[in-house]
């Protein structure tokens, strides 16, 4: 149409267009070469039909892709953009509209490569830098701000449309400047997050690799200013992803200490401004633990912004989806709930029952003991006239008590060893850094490993994993070693929880401990091989960054931290002193032989070529052992995988 010169042939295959858009929507459009004929051809058509013709084009365009085809008409003279707000106007958009006509068989590879909309995005890779990345790092605060400011200039210029390719490093970049000391690059970096966001859509999702816990950690700052601007980020991001997407990030964030009473009020008070437009959404339920231990806080704020949450937790969620999952609830917060949830006409049978069977199970214990003390003091009942000692504790009178617990051990031992039903596996890897680097684990990664540990492995089983005595964690390890045959694929569902576990033992570097993990992990792996299962990117930034570091081995916790770790201590606690303690390479050739030979087998869960750069890392490692452990895997994967 373009090479007709006359104008009636643009003005009525224009017009014959419209009423084609309007039949059958743009799903079949390429929406940039569309776009790019009205502003280049139909708009500056000297003819006024051609350009009323493509007026009502764009119109119609506007009730199928939304206002975002504005930004690609920014250009215009002023003269037509009055004319097509007029028409915005007459065809407003309302959601995606649904075609008229469908077309019986298609052909997949002619469906336009934008969004879910059809407008085109750009790919802006190539304007992504290593001279910009490297601006982000100056020590020069200005710098860095002109760094943020040619991205958003970035985002600007290609119409707050682009394409996630090619922006892991920019992401990267962003998240470095969310802890900068300037607060002014802080919200600068926030809204040029939340920017990308509204510029990716859906995509941003995955491509931003967990920067939305950074984001969320910025609400704790106590100025105001910045907690409005990180709720700003998050509705910008909210947008573009949907809330059940949000919601492993935003529990996360409730249970960081840091967060602050503000910042947990102002996320509470965000959650019920979205919980309240969703009807029937079964994730609400995964808020009802952070919301629950929240109605509890000392500060009244955060109690009654809790305390509305429920609420529209309840009303998104159902009564009976909430009053199902308060297993996961304990102490005062539960009888807090169960009162919440009387006002739905749902009484949480759970919770009343347990306090029933509770008082009964005392009940019935102390009936038995005290039988068998009246007995056993009237077998032996002192003459008359006979001094009458204490009763002591005897072992073999006590001993008595042990059917009853192995009676309940036995219980448990028949329940299967994992319980992997709701793992949630994606969720959790969301929130996994991709890193090649080795960093200690956090506090908060801990306490979310021993949540983990304790709702998806049985309950004999997680005691002994999260026992501060490595005697019962090597229990433990027997106890998995002996199942994995009969696991299957089970393991792999809580395969992240078990690596993070691993990590925590090599950190600590008890001999006894880390010898049984090193003989169960090439057996681990061979299983996993069997099933053909290979590690996920997120398992192995959990494991492989941590392995690396420690291939050399690290020198032994010293006595008096072992002597430390008593039942008496908090099991986190022990654990974070323990890694802390721990700096350098087991000293036992023993460990060293059987790292290197672990090592070799992670090829087959874990490809070389994915491999290669961990080791890279751990080339540049201050420990010269490491370094040299490194070398010598490097030669190995060379010399047996060099073609991968």
């Amino acid at each position: 149409m373009k090479e007709h010169k006359n104008p009636k042939v643009l003005s009525e295959g224009i017009t014959w267009m419209v009423s084609a858009v309007e039949d059958f929507g743009v799903s079949y459009l390429n929406m940039k070469d569309l776009i790019d004929f009205c502003k280049e051809t139909g708009l500056q058509s000297s003819a006024a039909a051609t350009r009323n013709a493509t007026i009502k084009l764009i119109g119609i365009l506007h009730k199928f892709v939304g206002p975002d085809i504005k930004g690609f008409l920014m250009d215009v003279k002023p003269a037509l953009l009055s004319a097509l707000d007029a028409e915005y106007d007459k065809n407003p958009y309302e959601g995606p509209a649904a075609p008229k006509k469908t077309v019986k068989a298609s052909d997949s590879s002619a469906m336009p490569a934008g969004g879910t909309d059809g407008l085109p995005r750009e790919d802006i890779s190539s304007k992504i830098t290593p001279a910009l990345l490297k601006n982000f790092e100056s020590p020069d605060w200005k710098t860095r701000l002109e760094s943020i400011e040619a991205v958003q200039k970035i985002l600007e210029d290609a119409n707050k449309r682009i394409q996630p390719t090619g922006t892991a490093e920019l992401f990267g970049a962003l998240r470095g400047r969310l802890c900068d000391s300037n607060k002014k690059l802080v919200m600068e970096s926030l809204l040029t997050i939340g920017g990308f966001a509204s510029a990716m859509g859906p995509a941003v999702e995955k491509a931003s690799k967990g920067i939305l816990t950074d984001v969320l950690k910025c609400l704790g700052d106590n100025k105001k200013q910045m907690r409005e601007c990180v709720l700003a980020t998050i509705d910008l991001w909210h947008a573009a992803v949907h809330l059940d997407k949000m919601i492993p990030y935003i529990t996360a964030a409730l249970s960081e200490p840091k967060l602050g009473a503000e910042g947990r009020k102002d996320m509470f008070e965000w959650l019920s401004r979205q919980l309240s437009r969703l009807n029937d959404f079964s994730d609400a339920v995964h808020l009802l633990k952070p919301t629950s231990v929240a109605m509890t806080d000392k500060s009244a704020d955060v109690r009654k912004a809790a305390e509305t949450c429920l609420a529209e937790i309840v009303k998104a969620g159902g009564a009976e989806i909430v009053t199902k999952n308060l297993k996961d609830i304990q102490g005062p917060a539960l009888a807090l709930v169960a009162e919440k949830l009387k006002n739905y006409g749902t009484l949480p049978d759970l919770y009343e029952s347990s306090q029933t069977s509770t008082a009964a199970l005392l009940s019935k214990s102390n009936t038995k003991v005290g039988r068998t003390t009246s007995s056993a003091q009237g077998d032996r009942a002192p003459k008359h006239g006979a001094k009458s000692l204490p009763l002591r504790p005897n072992p073999m009178r006590n001993s008595k008590a042990e059917p009853i617990l192995s009676v309940h051990d036995i219980a448990i031992q028949t329940q299967p060893i994992l319980n992997v039903k709701d793992s949630n596996k994606e969720d959790r890897e969301r929130l996994v850094v991709r890193r090649f680097k080795f960093e200690e684990p956090r506090l908060e990664q801990i306490q979310d490993l021993e949540s983990g540990i304790m709702r998806y492995f049985r309950e004999d089983l997680s005691k002994r994993l999260l026992s501060a005595d490595f005697k019962r964690q090597v229990e433990g390890i027997e106890m998995l070693h002996k199942a994995l045959p009969s696991l299957g694929k089970d393991i792999i569902e809580v395969m992240d929880i078990l690596l993070r576990w691993f990590v925590l033992r090599i950190c600590e570097s008890n001999t006894t401990c880390l010898l049984k993990v090193l003989e169960f992990l090439p057996e681990l792996f061979e299983a996993l091989r069997s099933e053909g299962y290979a590690l996920t990117e997120a398992e192995a930034a959990i494991f492989l960054p941590c392995f690396v570091e420690k291939l050399s081995g690290c020198s032994s916790i010293s006595q008096k931290c072992e002597s430390s770790s008593t039942d008496n201590r908090k099991k986190t606690e022990s654990t974070c002193a323990a890694i802390k303690l721990n700096n350098s390479g087991h000293n036992i050739e023993k460990l060293r032989e059987r790292m290197r030979e672990l090592t070799k087998r992670i090829v087959n869960v874990y490809s070389a070529a994915k491999l290669f750069p961990f080791v890279v890392e751990g080339l540049r490692s201050k420990n010269n052992r490491t370094r040299i452990e490194c070398a010598d895997l490097v030669g190995f994967l060379l010399e047996h995988h060099g073609s991968e």
